[in-house]
């Protein structure tokens, strides 16, 4: 118009800048209106200068506006200074609007309920409600709006309960608006299930959710992960007539992208449009983030460009979110150079942004360049912040340096960085997972001194590091976290199963199981495989099936780690059929046949030496399309080094050569080990050099199977120079490496040696298994009992032995092996140590009878002093005829040594308890007919199935009473 010579009246220039600044395109066009309009000439007034000071105040420039007001060119009232109160308080600055407030009554303007209510929001947000209380003291005539206010912004439930009696003394019946404010301040806290109930009592008072109401629940629930809740919760808006407006859409499509419906999101945006909603740039950002987080770069970025041609600006949080795209993908370059197109667009990149990209400079090990955009941020007046922070404390965690994190905190802190509950939930990562337990939990106590908000991202960081270090249980964690109100969810749940199943707690697991299901949380497919393990190693095969039909149920799709806990379930029956038919169920039940099936297959035939079936398996994988890799071969020369079957195995090798398919390190550790177990160490010489020669360095695993090949010969000096070159190698040997070299020197009674080794251990962070320990007790003992070893050095090494064994048993929880238990007792018989032998009984057997149903183990735990001649007899008999298995023998050492160890009541089923230890249900009979053979007794299968006429001959062991089986193993033992 005024191209033409026609200059807008004040009426159309206030329309025209009331739709930039409230339409939500474009805030920063609007001084440029302005401008404009009185270039024009055509004089402002208070309307035009209030729409202007309420876009400044959006886009944060308070000062500017600041001193719109204080110019007075153009009179000003209440809404203009309500305008600019609201925008300090917007941006935190509550104490500078009170002040504003002051100033407003000075100049004689005075504050309206709008004036009050904004400031009394702007202190609750801030967290100063002693001031807001104040205020509301001030008001002569509380209303409703309030009321309102008081009871959103508090932030415990007891002040919320308070606020809204408060309101109904003062006789205002809450209505949508405050219900929904206390929904909302129940969703933030992560109360949803509350909110929904409190939506339910609403209607009952005959008070009906908006759209507001709505939106906020969905919002939550999509964010609470709750998707179906919040889909039902949409519809049932949506059947009501209640109208979906474009923060409705919005939301919908952003939580239908956290729901990982991509399809259906993007399906909502088209809905939006055909509904004649206009996005704005809080919608486009939404899309944007959605589709970035879901790896669709190029969608992401032609939204980018439709907003642009649109004249809908990106602004600060659509770049991120594009940056935060790139930087997830690797595509750094492409991140730095749309940092700088912001800048051309005059949008400055913020704390995030600059983070984002710093983070993942740091992650692609450019430190430099990491640096370097450091230095940028702050000359460009971009202070450090807290995402800066995060972004360096992960790098120092990353390259190993923890002990640095300290002083960089203390730095950022002294230039102005306040720590937030994000801040210090990573810094109680960093130092559990850095093993720094004590400044993890100082970082904690901190955190509560300050009262930081505690929400289940840091509590799952807390319980993680406290039950890595068995500072307490599950139980414990799962109550300490209710108590403090919060919800857990799936991850707190991921964190308390995997804990409990590396501590063998089965029945820990399944009442986490129980409770999860209880909270209404969807399991992930990780604790689904864990509770389908764990009642697999128990053998509860049906039960298992189970939770697959209620992870079908939950539409949650068993993956190649089900499968492969299956089979190993069924491979234990060590028959083909069974481990076909587990096959068979699994891929009904919805595993897709795929190459790592087949190889996960024919891996589990090879291990039990099935290499027949095996190959048969891998016929059928090619014919079904399935090329064999790498993989499919390593496991079938497995299977035939299993089976002894040296030439096959390498025949195999010359096969996947000719295939064109090239080996990698596990193909020769798979030969190496192969022939080494078979003795062939001139063989393996051959193929390590083979190895080397195609650029493979010799791995852990490679070493491990040389040095076992050499101690296997007895070539003690060979091990010993293949472990040196491992370690100078830089590779750090595993458990079961050490336990090879121990017990070698072990064997011919060099413990000196073996214990520098299991020192090595400890330095090199190697824990020792139950094997480990075994080994070293069962030598230290053996030499207690050797009668050319002197007396002084006996008691040294049994003195090393007890801590050893008080080590093992208490601190580790393992139990002696049978072979071990014989040595310890040997030792323990000595003159002087019934102390001793009295305290391994105790704890050693009390260990087996936790884990063990046999009958033997339980009376043996129910034992105490006083045993009988009768049964020392008895003992004797067993010893004599060889009946006694290691543990059993060693025991009835500690009898005959130390009198005063079993009581003389329950003696037969300690005797039933002894035989069905000592001869083992399946060579029974034949043990049993040895004895009456050598006895003169005849022996008949039939007889001994209990059609014979003597109570000897009829005797079954499964099927009398325990006086019978005691008595007729008594008369076959005593026989000359």
């Amino acid at each position: 118009m005024c191209t033409f010579g026609v200059a807008p009246d004040l009426r159309l220039w206030n329309n025209l800048i009331h739709h930039f600044s409230f339409s939500g395109l474009v805030h920063d066009q609007v001084s440029l209106i302005y401008s404009k309009m009185i270039a024009c000439g055509v004089s402002p007034d208070v309307f035009a200068l209030n729409v202007l000071i309420h876009s400044l105040c959006k886009v944060g420039q308070l000062s500017f506006a600041i001193s719109l007001v204080r110019n007075r060119v153009i009179s000003v009232d209440t809404v203009t200074y309500n305008t600019v109160i609201s925008g300090l308080c917007e941006h935190g600055l509550a104490d500078e609007a009170y002040q504003f407030l002051s100033e407003m009554v000075k100049i004689g303007i005075l504050p309206d309920t709008v004036s009050y209510n904004t400031l009394i929001d702007g202190f609750c947000k801030v967290g100063n409600f002693a001031r807001a209380k104040a205020l509301v003291d001030e008001i002569s005539e509380l209303n409703l709006i309030t009321h309102t206010i008081l009871i959103s912004s508090y932030y415990n439930l007891h002040a919320i309960e308070e606020a809204y009696r408060d309101m109904v003394m003062s006789g205002f019946d809450p209505d949508v608006v405050t219900f929904s404010s206390i929904i909302n301040r129940l969703c933030k806290d992560g109360k949803v299930m509350e909110g929904g109930l409190l939506l339910r009592e609403m209607e009952d008072m005959g008070v009906y959710p908006n759209h507001v109401t709505y939106t906020t629940l969905v919002d939550s629930l999509f964010k609470a992960k709750s998707y179906r809740h919040a889909l039902a919760l949409y519809s049932q808006m949506v059947v009501r007539g209640i109208p979906v407006d474009l923060v409705v859409y919005t939301v919908l499509m952003d939580g239908l992208f956290k729901a990982g419906d991509l399809r259906e999101a993007e399906k909502t945006f088209k809905m939006l449009l055909e509904d004649n909603q206009v996005p704005n740039v809080v919608t486009y950002t939404a899309l944007v983030d959605g589709l970035c987080k879901a790896g669709d770069l190029s969608s992401a970025e032609f939204i980018i460009t439709q907003m642009l041609e649109k004249s809908v600006l990106p602004n600060v949080v659509t770049y991120s979110s594009m940056i935060n795209g790139y930087v997830k993908k690797g595509m750094l370059e492409e991140a730095v150079s749309l940092m700088r197109k912001m800048e051309d667009q005059n949008v400055v990149p913020n704390g995030f942004t600059y983070g984002t990209v710093i983070d993942g400079l740091f992650k692609a090990g450019k430190q430099e360049v990491a640096f370097e955009m450091s230095k940028e941020m702050r000359l460009i007046g971009v202070e450090e912040n807290n995402y800066i922070l995060d972004a360096l404390v992960n790098h120092l965690k990353r390259i190993g340096r923890i002990k640095e994190v300290k002083g960089l905190v203390k730095d950022m802190v002294s230039k102005g960085v306040t720590l937030d509950h994000i801040n210090y939930t990573s810094l109680i990562d960093v130092f559990f997972k850095g093993g720094d337990e004590e400044a993890a939990l100082a970082w904690a106590e901190e955190m509560q001194e300050k009262e930081m908000p505690w929400d289940v991202v840091s509590y799952n960081v807390l319980i993680s590091g406290l039950l890595k270090f068995g500072k307490v249980g599950a139980d414990w964690a799962y109550k300490g976290m209710r108590e403090k109100g919060i919800e857990p969810d799936i991850a707190t749940f991921n964190i308390m199963m995997n804990s409990q199943r590396k501590q063998g707690d089965f029945e820990g697991i399944l009442k986490l199981w129980d409770k999860m299901k209880s909270c209404g949380i969807k399991p992930s497919l990780m604790i689904c495989n864990i509770v389908v393990g764990m009642l697999c190693e128990k053998g509860k095969m049906e039960e298992a099936i189970d939770i697959l039909d209620q992870m079908i149920f939950m539409e949650i799709h068993p993956n190649i780690t089900t499968y492969r806990i299956f089979l190993d379930t069924s491979s234990k029956h060590k028959r083909a059929d069974a481990i076909f038919k587990t096959h068979e169920t699994l891929l009904s039940y919805g595993i897709k046949l795929s190459r790592q099936v087949y190889n996960t297959l024919i891996a589990t035939l090879c291990k039990l030496g099935m290499t027949r079936k095996a190959a048969m398996v891998m016929e059928d994988m090619e014919a079904r399309g399935f090329v064999p890799d790498t993989v499919t071969f390593n496991a079938l020369m497995h299977g035939y080094f299993v089976g002894s079957h040296v030439g096959k195995a390498l025949s195999t090798y010359s096969m996947m050569m000719e295939a064109g398919i090239s080996p990698n390190v596990a193909t020769y550790n798979t030969i190496i080990r192969g022939l080494s177990d078979t003795g062939l160490i001139k063989e393996v010489e051959k193929w390590l050099s083979e190895m080397k020669s195609r650029g493979m360095r010799p791995d852990d695993f490679t070493y491990n199977a040389l040095i076992s090949g050499q101690a296997k010969i007895g070539n003690k000096k060979e091990s010993m120079t293949i472990y040196c070159e491992m370690i100078a190698d830089g590779l750090v040997p595993k458990t079961s490496t050490y336990n090879v070299l121990i017990s070698e020197f072990a064997k011919v009674g060099k413990m000196l040696q073996a214990r520098e080794l299991m020192k090595e251990m400890g330095k090199r962070r190697v824990s020792p298994n139950t094997s480990t320990y075994c080994t070293m007790i069962s030598g230290l003992c053996k030499l207690c009992t050797h009668p050319e070893v002197e007396w002084n050095k006996k008691a040294m090494y049994l003195a090393e032995a007890k801590g050893l064994l008080k080590e093992m048993i208490e601190e580790k929880g393992y139990i002696p092996c049978n072979q071990t238990i014989y040595w310890i007792s040997a030792a323990f018989s000595k003159p002087g140590m019934k102390v001793d032998a009295e305290r391994f009984l105790k704890e050693c057997y009390k260990k087996k009878n936790a884990r063990s149903s046999n009958s033997y183990y339980t009376t043996v735990a129910d034992l105490a002093p006083n045993r009988t001649p009768k049964q020392l007899t008895m003992m004797a008999a067993a010893e004599q005829a060889g009946l006694m298995s290691y543990d059993l023998a060693g025991f009835w050492v500690l009898l005959r040594s130390h009198p005063g160890l079993v009581k003389e009541d329950r003696k037969n089923e300690f005797m039933f308890g002894l035989v069905m230890e000592a001869i083992p249900e399946l060579g029974a009979r034949d043990i049993l007919r040895r004895r009456m053979e050598a006895s003169g007794m005849i022996y008949s299968e039939k007889r001994n199935r209990g059609y014979g006429d003597s109570e000897s001959q009829s005797c079954s062991l499964l099927g009398k009473s325990t006086l019978t089986i005691v008595s007729f193993v008594q008369k076959v033992i005593n026989k000359p």
